[in-house]
Protein backbone atom coordinates (compact mmCIF):
# COMPACT_ATOMS: atom_id res chain seq x y z
CA UNK A 1 0.00 0.00 0.00
CA UNK A 2 1.18 3.57 -0.68
CA UNK A 3 -0.22 7.05 -0.12
CA UNK A 4 -0.09 9.45 -3.07
CA UNK A 5 -0.54 13.20 -2.92
CA UNK A 6 -0.36 15.62 -5.84
CA UNK A 7 3.26 16.50 -6.65
CA UNK A 8 4.67 14.21 -3.98
CA UNK A 9 6.69 11.06 -3.62
CA UNK A 10 4.80 7.88 -2.69
CA UNK A 11 5.47 6.67 0.83
CA UNK A 12 5.19 2.91 1.27
CA UNK A 13 3.36 1.80 4.40
CA UNK A 14 3.66 -1.73 5.66
CA UNK A 15 0.63 -3.23 7.35
CA UNK A 16 2.84 -4.50 10.16
CA UNK A 17 3.53 -0.89 11.20
CA UNK A 18 -0.13 -0.31 12.04
CA UNK A 19 -1.60 -2.15 14.98
CA UNK A 20 -4.34 -1.77 17.51
CA UNK A 21 -3.19 -0.62 20.95
CA UNK A 22 -3.79 -2.96 23.84
CA UNK A 23 -6.10 -1.85 26.65
CA UNK A 24 -3.05 -1.47 28.94
CA UNK A 25 -1.37 0.83 26.39
CA UNK A 26 -4.54 2.90 26.06
CA UNK A 27 -4.80 3.31 29.83
CA UNK A 28 -1.14 4.36 30.00
CA UNK A 29 -1.57 6.93 27.21
CA UNK A 30 -4.75 8.34 28.77
CA UNK A 31 -2.93 8.66 32.12
CA UNK A 32 0.00 10.52 30.53
CA UNK A 33 -2.33 12.91 28.66
CA UNK A 34 -4.28 13.54 31.86
CA UNK A 35 -1.07 14.43 33.71
CA UNK A 36 -0.20 17.01 31.06
CA UNK A 37 -3.57 18.76 31.02
CA UNK A 38 -5.07 21.09 33.61
CA UNK A 39 -7.59 19.33 35.83
CA UNK A 40 -10.22 21.99 35.90
CA UNK A 41 -10.80 25.64 36.55
CA UNK A 42 -8.62 25.77 39.69
CA UNK A 43 -5.54 24.56 37.78
CA UNK A 44 -6.33 26.93 34.94
CA UNK A 45 -6.66 29.81 37.40
CA UNK A 46 -3.28 28.89 38.92
CA UNK A 47 -1.72 28.98 35.44
CA UNK A 48 -3.14 32.46 34.77
CA UNK A 49 -1.91 33.72 38.13
CA UNK A 50 1.56 32.28 37.56
CA UNK A 51 1.79 33.80 34.07
CA UNK A 52 0.64 37.20 35.34
CA UNK A 53 3.53 37.24 37.85
CA UNK A 54 6.35 36.56 35.36
CA UNK A 55 8.67 39.57 35.23
CA UNK A 56 9.58 41.08 31.87
CA UNK A 57 13.26 41.89 31.32
CA UNK A 58 12.68 44.02 28.21
CA UNK A 59 9.73 46.24 27.27
CA UNK A 60 9.51 48.00 23.91
CA UNK A 61 7.19 50.97 23.48
CA UNK A 62 6.28 53.35 20.67
CA UNK A 63 4.68 56.64 21.75
CA UNK A 64 3.77 55.12 25.13
CA UNK A 65 2.17 52.02 23.58
CA UNK A 66 3.73 48.61 24.39
CA UNK A 67 4.60 46.80 21.17
CA UNK A 68 6.61 43.93 22.71
CA UNK A 69 7.76 42.49 26.02
CA UNK A 70 10.33 39.77 26.65
CA UNK A 71 9.80 37.76 29.82
CA UNK A 72 12.21 36.21 32.30
CA UNK A 73 10.71 32.86 31.23
CA UNK A 74 11.96 33.44 27.62
CA UNK A 75 8.42 34.07 26.33
CA UNK A 76 7.79 37.07 24.14
CA UNK A 77 4.56 39.08 24.01
CA UNK A 78 3.50 41.05 20.94
CA UNK A 79 0.09 42.78 21.07
CA UNK A 80 0.20 43.15 17.27
CA UNK A 81 0.94 40.21 15.00
CA UNK A 82 2.61 42.59 12.53
CA UNK A 83 5.46 43.04 15.02
CA UNK A 84 5.88 39.34 15.80
CA UNK A 85 7.17 38.07 12.48
CA UNK A 86 10.72 38.07 13.85
CA UNK A 87 9.82 35.61 16.60
CA UNK A 88 12.64 33.17 15.71
CA UNK A 89 15.36 35.81 16.03
CA UNK A 90 17.37 36.74 19.11
CA UNK A 91 16.17 39.57 21.35
CA UNK A 92 18.82 41.91 19.91
CA UNK A 93 17.83 41.03 16.33
CA UNK A 94 14.16 41.68 17.14
CA UNK A 95 15.00 45.04 18.73
CA UNK A 96 17.12 46.04 15.73
CA UNK A 97 14.34 45.03 13.34
CA UNK A 98 11.79 47.07 15.30
CA UNK A 99 14.23 50.03 15.35
CA UNK A 100 14.27 49.91 11.55
CA UNK A 101 10.47 49.84 11.51
CA UNK A 102 9.75 52.49 14.15
CA UNK A 103 12.91 54.59 14.12
CA UNK A 104 13.44 57.09 16.94
CA UNK A 105 9.93 56.53 18.32
CA UNK A 106 10.97 53.10 19.65
CA UNK A 107 11.88 53.14 23.35
CA UNK A 108 13.56 50.09 24.85
CA UNK A 109 13.57 49.56 28.63
CA UNK A 110 15.61 46.73 30.12
CA UNK A 111 15.50 45.41 33.68
CA UNK A 112 17.57 43.02 35.80
CA UNK A 113 16.12 39.53 36.19
CA UNK A 114 13.06 39.61 38.46
CA UNK A 115 12.83 43.41 38.64
CA UNK A 116 10.89 44.40 35.52
CA UNK A 117 7.13 44.83 35.29
CA UNK A 118 5.12 41.63 35.44
CA UNK A 119 3.26 40.16 32.49
CA UNK A 120 0.02 41.10 34.25
CA UNK A 121 1.14 44.72 34.50
CA UNK A 122 2.03 44.75 30.80
CA UNK A 123 -1.33 43.22 29.88
CA UNK A 124 -3.10 45.82 32.00
CA UNK A 125 -1.22 48.61 30.23
CA UNK A 126 -2.04 47.16 26.80
CA UNK A 127 -5.63 46.02 27.34
CA UNK A 128 -6.73 48.02 30.38
CA UNK A 129 -7.18 44.92 32.53
CA UNK A 130 -5.19 41.97 33.80
CA UNK A 131 -6.58 38.50 33.13
CA UNK A 132 -7.11 37.53 36.76
CA UNK A 133 -9.98 35.10 36.77
CA UNK A 134 -11.41 32.33 34.68
CA UNK A 135 -14.68 33.07 32.90
CA UNK A 136 -16.86 30.15 33.95
CA UNK A 137 -19.94 31.41 32.09
CA UNK A 138 -18.46 31.16 28.61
Amino acid sequence: MAIFLANSTPIPIEYTQIRKLSSDELVDIKKKVSELQPHGMEDYQQQINAQNHVHQHTVLEVKGRVIAAFGDNDWRFYPSSSDSRDANKTDIEVINSLKLKYGETLKVATYPHGQGPTKGEILEKVYGATPNRVNTTA
